[in-house]
């Protein structure tokens, strides 16, 4: 199993310590003008449950790609548009620092099982969207001779999926560059030929990547919102509404349905062209539901097109379509496709932009995102801070006068951290022997809470979801939890208990999480 690199040139004892680097551009702003690009990363080593989740073992921002502001005089301008590229490649490679280290000379680790390995790290590629795979592999785009990131088909074959082109390789795409430094004009001439850019890839640094075979399709953009949503759909439906049937009125925006909905609608003889159609979509069936192997296909585009005639009006020769050739390409050597979609990594622009909100002034917020938790209480503060001050503590006594719990709330937190502290070997601030609040001691609310923890079932990483909120859609949740205590002589005891307020506090250095 290759993953996109030339694992046959590991060492014998060598293994492979995989990262699933994601980067794709999001919006901040809700008026879409305030742009960022994370870089999310996942251990591919781990198991599929472990690792396509939010909680310990998934993903991880781990890097904050620049992005070049956009130039009315210089945007379509090849120098800049070789510009942004440049910068890109260039911060990458501020990210690989360690790994273009070691991918060379690999190092050694005591796995789980108490073998020894000599692991060496590679990387598989995950984008959004087609523009961004030619950013990585530094080919110039769908305007371009040869427009795949992958292989060398031509603009005009796209369709064609009975040829087989040669693949884009790391060697050729260097020698044609380095013509290209010492002769612009005989360089930029063969760059033309593999639509390549007079750039140095910066996954070139990584011993043994392969780029171009690194990069996975994603199945959320490529194959569901792409090829289906945006193209398959749309023509079944022109097709319905021109027979004028009651049953386009029963169409669901279910690529799985389509075909039990329609087989008796468009039919050879009523619409010889929307028949074709429906065989291109059995055969899209074929690859994104069991995607198991070169499976016999009952219809082409091309086919659709042939059936279309003159009313063919639609250009099939984008990218989207060419992608199916190589699925199953990926599926040998990557595995199932839900370890390449980035759908799981897109959920995690959520708490970016939770946080860019949280700081109305807009500065350091590239910081502040970086330091963001995604494990501990990820949901931000909605009542801001409270105050240990005597009248905040009032408001605080007047919201809940039905609830002992929150009588005397300051005295009660101020015993339970003296108590605590010293029992967990926390040593309290400034040499105090007894810890007191003060008017500057502030307690910091939070109403959502992710539990990661070790499933007694079947061993593997499970996450509950705890809520603590006086208005969630409308009414006041506070759910229960299941949590181990000692009893008054120390031992073992599991209790049931119900979330009041939950909070973090800071003594010292030390920031507690508390309920």
């Amino acid at each position: 199993m290759s993953h996109g690199w030339e694992t046959s040139s590991l060492p014998e004892n060598g293994a492979p310590f995989v990262f699933i680097l994601y980067a794709d551009k999001t919006h901040l702003s809700s008026a879409g003008t305030v742009k960022v690009y994370p870089v999310i990363a996942r251990c591919g080593n781990l198991p599929v449950d472990i690792r396509n989740v939010d909680g310990t073992g998934g993903g991880r921002m781990v890097g904050w790609l620049p992005i070049v502001p956009e130039d009315s005089d210089e945007d379509g301008k090849l120098s800049y548009t070789n510009l942004k590229r440049v910068v890109w490649h260039e911060s990458f490679s501020i990210l690989f620092i360690t790994i273009i280290l070691l991918s060379a000379t690999g190092f050694a680790h005591e796995c789980y099982d108490g073998i020894q390995r000599w692991l060496f790290p590679l990387i598989l590629i995950l984008s959004a969207d087609y523009e961004e795979q030619c950013v990585m592999a530094l080919i110039r785009g769908l305007k371009s001779g040869c427009p795949c990131p992958v292989c060398l088909v031509p603009r005009e074959a796209l369709t064609d999926h009975s040829t087989t082109y040669p693949k884009c390789t790391v060697e050729d795409a260097q020698n044609r560059v380095a013509l290209w430094s010492r002769d612009h004009v005989e360089g930029e001439a063969e760059l033309k030929k593999q639509s390549l850019r007079p750039i140095k890839n910066a996954f070139w640094k990584v011993k043994l990547l392969n780029p171009h075979d690194a990069l996975s399709q994603d199945p959320l953009h490529v194959y569901h919102k792409g090829k289906f949503g945006d193209h398959l759909f749309n023509e079944c439906k022109k097709h319905l509404k021109a027979l004028g049937r009651v049953a386009e009125k029963t169409f669901q925006d279910i690529s799985k349905q389509i075909i039990y909905a329609a087989q008796n609608v468009l039919t050879r003889a009523e619409d010889e062209a929307g028949y074709a159609l429906l065989k291109c979509i059995v055969s899209y069936l074929h690859i994104d539901i069991w995607r198991g192997g070169d499976t016999p296909v009952s219809g082409t585009v091309d086919e659709y097109i042939e059936a279309l005639g003159d009313d063919a009006t639609k250009n099939w020769n984008f990218p989207k379509a060419h992608a199916s050739k190589h699925v199953f390409t990926d599926i040998r050597e990557k595995g199932a496709a839900r370890n390449f979609s980035t759908r799981l990594n897109e959920k995690q622009h959520g708490p970016i932009k939770c946080a860019y909100k949280l700081q109305t002034n807009g500065k350091d917020i590239a910081n502040q995102i970086l330091r963001l938790d995604h494990m501990t209480f990820v949901s931000g503060l909605i009542r801001s801070r409270i105050d240990y001050l005597d009248e905040e503590q009032r408001k605080l006594d007047e919201e809940n006068t039905s609830n002992p719990a929150f009588v005397q709330f300051r005295k009660k937190l101020s015993l339970f951290l003296n108590n605590f502290l010293p029992a967990h070997n926390i040593s309290l601030p400034d040499g105090k022997t007894w810890l007191r609040l003060t008017a500057q001691d502030t307690v910091q609310e939070h109403r959502f809470l992710k539990v990661n923890y070790e499933s007694v079932v079947d061993w593997k990483l499970a996450t509950d979801y705890l809520r603590c909120n006086p208005s969630f859609h409308g009414h006041e949740r506070h759910d229960c939890a299941l949590i181990c205590t000692n009893d008054k002589d120390g031992n073992d005891k599991n209790i049931f208990v119900r979330i009041l307020f939950m909070f973090k506090h800071t003594v010292g250095s030390k920031v507690l999480d508390l309920a």
